[in-house]
């Protein structure tokens, strides 16, 4: 696959050998295309891979952030609280092995999927980062501002990641964590992204409340 092929491409630049690449290129595929993943697929990281070749002018250190895209989700579980700290053991483990994933960018890249636990850039991050997390972020993010019918599809998508859940539970749990997105001052933390989706994101979160308000879960729906 296309997405693998690039994922393997990046590591050889950075000094990987053929076989760690391969390895690790396999290794993507098989943990973004487990059971209990629907909307966090190889779909989603190839959507952000997509938002960075469209913006990387506007990215200091791409390297770092395409690090961060291929491993943020590397674990995921949607029943488990430890997703992120999984993921970025992950990636220490892979930044071990290559030769030119050095401490600093090893950091740099941990960082970034760190900051995808609150979807905020920290106190504590280094100037010359900043504007690449916010990036990002918004990069992940980027669904939510989609066309209504998009939205809709990849709200049912994460319903369905969310099926060991019941319907009750499911919307105990959905409709305080779109509540608090809209009570945030930005859903977008970039400019640009800002500019472009905020308002539209905001419109299809109230939406998709509106219809949970009502017990309409299936609004939500996902193709097949």
């Amino acid at each position: 696959m296309e997405i693998c092929t690039r994922f393997s491409a990046l590591l050889q630049s950075l000094g990987a050998t053929h076989n760690l690449s391969q390895f690790y290129s396999i290794a993507f595929l098989q943990h973004h295309t487990e059971p209990q993943q629907h909307y966090h697929t190889l779909k989603h990281v190839d959507s952000m891979l997509a938002s960075l070749d469209d913006h990387k002018s506007a990215i200091s250190n791409p390297t770092a952030v395409e690090l961060a895209i291929y491993l943020h989700d590397w674990v995921y579980n949607p029943q488990a609280t430890t997703n992120e700290a999984e993921s970025v053991d992950a990636f220490r483990q892979l930044a071990n092995k290559v030769p030119d994933i050095d401490e600093k960018l090893t950091e740099r890249v941990v960082n970034l999927i760190d900051a995808t636990l609150s979807h905020g850039v920290g106190p504590d991050i280094l100037a010359d980062e900043v504007e690449d997390m916010k990036y990002f972020l918004d990069f992940d993010l980027a669904f939510v501002g989609s066309n209504g019918l998009d939205y809709a599809h990849s709200a049912g998508y994460i319903r369905k990641e969310h099926s060991y859940l019941s319907d009750q539970e499911y919307l105990d749990h959905r409709i305080p964590l779109l509540k608090s997105h809209l009570e945030r001052e930005r859903l977008y933390l970039s400019d640009h992204f800002f500019t472009k989706y905020e308002t539209q994101a905001r419109f299809n979160i109230g939406e998709e409340l509106w219809f949970l308000g009502q017990g309409e879960i299936a609004w939500a729906f996902a193709p097949k």
